[in-house]
């Protein structure tokens, strides 16, 4: 018997090049996929993503550390920022306190508690005294609420001699404290004692405790995005 040559139908032609469209077609789909909400270069094989607002934040918040700093000195600090609430204790002011441009009487009180939340302006503080100039949501003085008509309201007072202050909620860009002593705690094991030492803290948020009647001045407790010290063993993170 003679075997014939038979020649390739064209049949399987049109199946290799359906296969091949095919995976064609699926690959651009993983990469269009893969490249949602960014950039991607098809011939480096590269991506970048575009984070909004909430993503950036929620990246930078992952990278930071519980930290909570016991010290005998008091920063220096002048911030445009946020508060939960800012507790006050101080005796008879000296000095003007206006609430929507009117002077509070307070003439009669020795020793004064003022409550305001939801604070929102600049806070300048040191060791002695505080200014705040900006807007609140609910002041009160002694445990009584002011009443006010509007939603929001303006607050200021210069210079104000405090014997306690109390910062809850509070974010400042940087901290950067003088040469003193005391206890620095990271993460939920390490502790260090501090002499003599300058500690500079970036992107704190939590709380400012301050207590001219305590031998551990201040007391910073939440969460940092950077810190050092400088002195005898210097100490470095992020």
């Amino acid at each position: 018997m003679v075997l014939g040559h038979h020649p390739r139908t064209p049949h399987h032609h049109k199946r290799y090049y359906l296969l091949m469209g095919t995976v064609i077609v699926g690959v651009i789909l993983v990469l269009l996929l893969l490249n949602e909400g960014g950039d991607f270069n098809f011939l480096t094989g590269s991506s970048s993503v575009d984070l909004d607002g909430g993503e950036k934040e929620s990246l930078l918040e992952e990278k930071k550390i519980d930290f909570k700093l016991d010290f005998n000195a008091v920063p220096k600090i002048r911030e445009i920022t946020k508060t939960a609430k800012i507790d006050l204790i101080f005796d008879k002011p000296t000095n003007k306190i206006k609430v929507n441009e009117e002077e509070l009487e307070l003439n009669n009180l020795e020793r004064i508690e003022m409550v305001l939340e939801g604070f929102e302006g600049e806070i300048i503080f040191d060791e002695t005294t505080i200014s705040l100039k900006g807007e609140a949501s609910k002041i009160s003085l002694n445990g009584i609420d002011i009443s006010s008509q509007r939603k929001q309201m303006k607050i200021v007072l210069n210079d104000l001699i405090y014997n306690i202050l109390d910062l809850q909620g509070v974010s400042f860009k940087e901290v950067t404290l003088p040469s003193g002593e005391g206890e620095l705690k990271l993460g939920e094991k390490m502790k260090y004692s501090l002499e003599k030492e300058a500690v500079k803290v970036e992107g704190f948020e939590g709380e400012i405790k301050i207590n001219e009647e305590k031998t551990s001045l201040m007391t910073m407790e939440g969460k940092v995005a950077k810190f050092s010290t400088e002195g005898e063993f210097n100490l470095n993170f992020g």
